[in-house]
């Protein structure tokens, strides 16, 4: 899902969370910027090694490619979307393994009176990827970076076989 859907939704969540279990505002953003801060992950991976690209083009026709490129994979087959996508590189803030690595992180550095953060947290991050995964662009592999890389492996396996 596209960043601003993220925050649209997030928001929603986010509001809702905050009325129906009275979080402190603190708590509020906390959950709202969880919802939507790892995607922040595309742009810094993409910007620096095409910046001549964006120069370029502009942002706006490199937006509009992505919208156009995820509306393909979101269409095609399971099999060849599975082959799109483990060709790419890992997403390290969608991964299972990196967010249980900050969960954990977090819950030796909050104090136990503030684990109210950590939850929300955890509840903005699994919201987020909960809209990734029903969008249907997104597969379970790139959920872990253990799931990703033996795919890749199984992939590479399968090339080497057939020629």
């Amino acid at each position: 899902m596209m960043p601003l859907a993220h925050i649209i939704f997030g928001f929603l969540f986010s509001l809702t969370a905050y009325f129906l279990f009275d979080l402190k505002l603190d708590a509020f953003f906390v959950l709202f910027f969880s919802t939507w801060i790892f995607d922040l992950e595309f742009p810094l991976r993409y910007a620096p090694t095409h910046i001549t690209k964006i120069r370029q083009q502009g942002i706006k026709k490199i937006y509009a490619y992505f919208l156009e490129k995820r509306k393909r994979i979101s269409k095609m087959p399971k099999a060849q979307k599975f082959q799109i996508l483990i060709c790419n590189k890992p997403l390290l803030f969608h991964s299972i393994e990196i967010i249980i690595g900050i969960s954990i992180l977090l819950f030796f550095l909050l104090k136990p009176n503030n684990l109210i953060y950590l939850w929300c947290f955890l509840a903005g991050i699994c919201f987020h990827l909960f809209l990734d995964i029903i969008e249907g662009v997104s597969i379970k592999e790139k959920f872990s970076l253990i799931l990703f890389h033996i795919a890749r492996k199984r992939i590479e396996k399968r090339k080497e076989q057939q020629e």
